[in-house]
Order: C-alpha cells, then sequence, then structure tokens
C-alpha cells in the first residue's frame, strides 16, 4: 500500500491518541510517509518512536502540528 501524505493525516486542531497501538500485518509493504500533522493537529504515540508507525520516510509537521 503507498500514500502520498501519510498513514496518518491529521490537521485542524485534532488529536489522535495511539497509546498501546500496534500495526499488524504486512506493515513492510507500506510506502510513504508515516504522518502529516497541521494545523495544530497532535498525534500522541503515548512515547513510541516515529518507526513504530507503518510507511517508509519521515513524518512531516506544519502549522503548529506535533509528534509526541
Amino acid at each position: 500500500m503507498a500514500w502520498n501524505t501519510g498513514a496518518l493525516d491529521l490537521s485542524g486542531f485534532c488529536h489522535a491518541a495511539l497509546t498501546g497501538a500496534s500495526f499488524t500485518g504486512d506493515t513492510a509493504g507500506c510506502t510513504g510517509p508515516r504522518y502529516a500533522l497541521a494545523q495544530n493537529a497532535i498525534l500522541d504515540s503515548g512515547g513510541a518512536g516515529s518507526s513504530s508507525l507503518p510507511g517508509t520516510l519521515a513524518g512531516t509537521t506544519e502549522s503548529g502540528g506535533q509528534y509526541l
């Protein structure tokens, strides 16, 4: 599976909490950025590094987006 913007694409003051989340299956076939965060969106990984998300490229943040 390939995507252009991110496995998780969040914008507009939204929040996603991934504490304890895991991705199973063939995530090795997932290509593209891990996340795209904009307009004060927050992705709370619960302390997991960004490599815990599927994708082959680093995620992006802009306009106040935050990866925690």
